[in-house]
């Protein structure tokens, strides 16, 4: 009822993920051809940075549009913290099936021996985590050994991590050293300022079906 009252197809304020409402930004499109650019130029992790409500599930989204038939992506939100949850959540998010009952050591080899043939195959294989600053330091430290897996040449596995800042000092403690190693680029996507806000706003009622603006 609101929306067509004010001549939209939908809210436009609504925590809406679909791409057509991603409004870039420089720090935002920085971000974005970051992660694009490990994801086809090399294996490790990328990290992306930003306070809630700053649009990181929708950077996902549109990472996703750009994304070709030759790319093969498991993403995972709110990621579980129990043993082997994190292995079992990106193995299926690859569609690997697993047996009721196995070994994470099972698992990481069949999940290495998938990403190998598909990296012969010419497919590049990606792990996207959102909000991972809920992740135990159990899961974190599964996660690196995951990232870390590879044949003679290359890791076979990119990684994108998205969490809130708070996240960085997790990564500072000494027992997720490793996972800090796996680095290999960090952005952050700052809070809208004025002109971004205003911006922002008339695009999100474009998106939404405005044609007055």
């Amino acid at each position: 009822m609101y929306a067509n009252h004010f001549g939209l197809d939908c809210l436009p304020f609504d925590n809406r993920q679909d791409p057509p409402f991603f409004y870039t930004t420089a720090d935002r499109e920085e971000a974005l051809a970051a992660m694009q650019c490990r994801i086809e130029h090399g294996n490790g992790v990328a990290l992306t940075l930003g306070e809630a409500g700053t649009g990181k599930t929708l950077l996902i989204r549109t990472l996703l549009l750009r994304l070709t038939s030759n790319h093969r992506a498991a993403v995972i939100t709110c990621p579980p913290n129990g043993s082997m949850e994190v292995l079992k959540e990106v193995c299926r998010g690859l569609g690997i099936t697993l047996p009721c009952s196995t070994t994470a050591a099972r698992m990481l080899n069949q999940l290495r021996r998938h990403l190998h043939r598909a990296s012969r195959a010419g497919t590049r294989s990606i792990l996207i985590i959102d909000q991972a600053e809920n992740l135990s330091a159990q899961a974190l430290t599964e996660l690196a050994t995951i990232a870390d897996l590879r044949d003679e040449t290359t890791r076979l596995l990119s990684v994108t991590i998205l969490a809130q800042p708070q996240f960085r000092s997790m990564l500072n403690s000494p027992e997720l050293s490793r996972l800090s190693q796996e680095l290999y680029g960090e952005w952050m996507i700052t809070p809208f300022n004025e002109g971004g806000t205003r911006g922002y706003i008339r695009h999100r009622l474009r998106a939404a079906g405005r044609v007055d603006q």
